[in-house]
């Protein structure tokens, strides 16, 4: 579970992933639509020749030579991971291809890309298409154009994340694209003025749980409501606090003589206030208050 605020200031329950205090919102897929959109993303990483690159995506509608993502090693190879009428496959090298699975539209689908080794390559790796950039020039191939969805893109090296990507949605920008958990950076769309990308979710499970503001009298709280009450906190709920003038004899109407020893070096405010009490002995250091004894009573003290 995940809480954040949205835009409007709601309070938010989600049992998605959210990022960066709820600026960015776990989606459940990223879409691609070459032909119609020609949106990308640039995921800044360089293949070095050892990487791995694992991505699950479903076609919605595909050619030949769809590309999901890709990157060049120039002048000696590429590698990509793109479905044909043969098969989904990543390819790497010259010529080097190697076939998981029949492509099936409507269907989700992994597929990965192992190290190559040979040469590190170019270009940082795009997702989306292929970044392929010859001597003289730079342009991105997608050959026939496909319609895609991305549900998620990892690229590890030495078993060790350099990117783990989910698709996210930007409520700020309000764009789609993904959340990189590994580096704590959201990518959107980098194919430029007129291009975008799409995405969605499956369910809606996200609940607004913003707290309403009740209104009340000052001098009428709730019970339940802390207070200062001539400067005591009382709380309606709790028992009644102790009046002012308790003490440990306050109120013993038949008490009429009292010895304390002189060891007793401090009496209570009320603790012998309403009593029958005439004369009583204290000590000369003894500390004591106007109201601990009756008004009439005589105070003396040990020599």
């Amino acid at each position: 579970m995940s809480w954040y605020l949205n835009n409007e200031d709601k309070l938010i329950l989600s049992t998605r992933n959210v990022y960066e205090g709820g600026r960015y919102i776990q989606a459940d897929y990223i879409e691609f639509d070459w032909e119609h959109n020609g949106g990308y993303i640039d995921t800044g990483i360089v293949d070095d020749g050892q990487d791995t690159w694992l991505v699950n995506f479903e076609y919605l509608d595909i050619g030949v030579d769809n590309h999901i993502c890709g990157t060049v090693c120039h002048p000696h190879g590429v590698a990509w991971v793109v479905g044909t009428d043969t098969g989904t496959s990543w390819y790497y090298g010259q010529g080097q291809f190697h076939y998981t699975s029949g492509v099936t539209v409507n269907q989700r689908i992994s597929c990965s890309k192992s190290p190559w080794g040979s040469y590190p390559f170019t270009n940082p790796i795009y997702l989306g298409c292929l970044n392929w950039s010859p001597e003289g020039g730079h342009h991105l191939l997608q050959q026939n154009p496909s319609h895609f969805r991305v549900y998620k893109f990892e690229i590890s090296r030495n078993n060790t994340f350099l990117s783990y990507m989910r698709p996210a949605y930007d409520t700020v920008n309000e764009e789609w694209g993904m959340y990189d958990e590994t580096r704590n950076q959201f990518f959107g769309n980098a194919g430029g003025e007129g291009t975008s990308i799409a995405g969605g979710y499956y369910s809606e499970d996200v609940t607004d749980i913003t707290p309403e503001v009740l209104a009340f009298d000052y001098n009428d709280p709730p019970a339940a409501m802390w207070r200062l009450d001539d400067d005591i906190l009382v709380n309606g709920l709790l028992p009644e606090p102790l009046v002012d003038d308790q003490g440990a004899f306050n109120k013993c109407l038949n008490l009429v003589y009292v010895e304390i020893p002189e060891s007793v070096k401090s009496i209570g405010r009320y603790s012998f206030r309403e009593t029958q009490l005439k004369k009583v002995k204290i000590a000369s250091n003894c500390t004591y208050y106007d109201t601990s004894f009756p008004a009439d009573c005589v105070i003396t003290f040990y020599s």
